[in-house]
């Protein structure tokens, strides 16, 4: 679906492909799992590739096996944002920034919220539906309609690569993921201008929105990448940003998806959307549409 909406508005984006690589047989048993996985998920673009054809795919990347995945894409995130932006303007949605919804109440034909902005100002509006997508704050948002989800945040760091020539490699390169879902592991991927950058990681923080990136996450991105990426030299990785996932699973909890429910009529909770969110949004936006239509 994102696909076909950036190809009809001109939304800059790339089909690029991608490796998910294996460095040895135990890894390579992990790749076949996903491949099983995404199978049963009706996904049958994917194919198990040896040494000899990644070498011929990706020359300057080493690896035992791989995962392909030549749907894999990249897009310019801003402009898609923008595009929403101004979509909602234009179906007249009224958009009030630096707001906190402080308090929401059951009125018989909807809900009452309250809300206060950044100048203390408050003021208070009635809606038949309340969708809740509000990102690292959406289970604050739940629980004033008493729906108990707990978010952890999870920070993932980016560092950018330099010295390196353009179309060194031309794909997203990912580890195998991490244990238990926690992420996808430090990986290799590069934007629309063919700029290369290794992330993101995964290291769960306190609830705070702390966007700093320090030199100290050099070395461990090198050493983490430089098994797949044989060229890469310390002196190449330099740190970059980062961003903050609103993760639903712990530290030491199993994989958890995010959710989507209709936890009370015509109340959507959109809690803890990660990857995919951004990828999946014109298909979740579908999906929340057929649940408000129902009211």
């Amino acid at each position: 679906m994102l696909y076909d909406l950036a190809g009809k508005i001109n939304i800059p984006h790339k089909k690029t492909g991608k490796l998910i690589v294996a460095s040895d047989t135990g890894e390579t048993t992990e790749l076949e799992r996903l491949h099983a996985n995404a199978r049963e998920n009706g996904v049958t673009s994917l194919s198990m590739i040896d040494k000899r054809k990644i070498t011929r795919l990706e020359p300057n990347v080493n690896a035992h096996a791989a995962l392909h995945s030549p749907d894999t894409g990249i897009i310019s995130a801003h402009s898609l944002m923008n595009y929403y932006l101004i979509r909602a303007l234009e179906k007249k949605a009224a958009i009030v920034y630096h707001t906190k919804v402080v308090r929401i109440e059951k009125e018989t034909a909807g809900y009452r919220l309250f809300t206060v902005n950044d100048k203390s100002e408050n003021f208070e509006f009635s809606s038949g539906c309340v969708i809740n997508a509000a990102g690292l704050e959406s289970d604050t948002v739940a629980s004033l309609m008493g729906a108990k989800y707990h978010l952890h945040y999870c920070k993932g760091n980016y560092c950018a690569l330099s010295g390196i020539k353009q179309g060194f490699v031309q794909r997203l390169i990912y580890p195998v993921p991490e244990e238990k879902g926690r992420g996808l592991g430090i990986h290799l991927t590069l934007d629309l201008n063919g700029r290369l950058k290794l992330g993101p990681d995964a290291a769960y923080i306190p609830r705070v929105e702390d966007y700093s990136v320090g030199n100290d996450i050099v070395h461990r991105f090198y050493q983490s990448a430089k098994s797949f990426l044989p060229f890469l030299k310390e002196t190449n990785v330099h740190p970059d940003v980062a961003g903050i996932r609103p993760k639903l699973q712990g530290p030491q909890d199993d994989f958890r998806d995010f959710v989507i429910n209709e936890d009370a009529p015509g109340f959507i909770n959109l809690v803890g959307i990660e990857s995919p969110g951004l990828t999946a949004s014109p298909a979740i936006a579908e999906h929340v549409g057929k649940l408000v239509s129902q009211h």
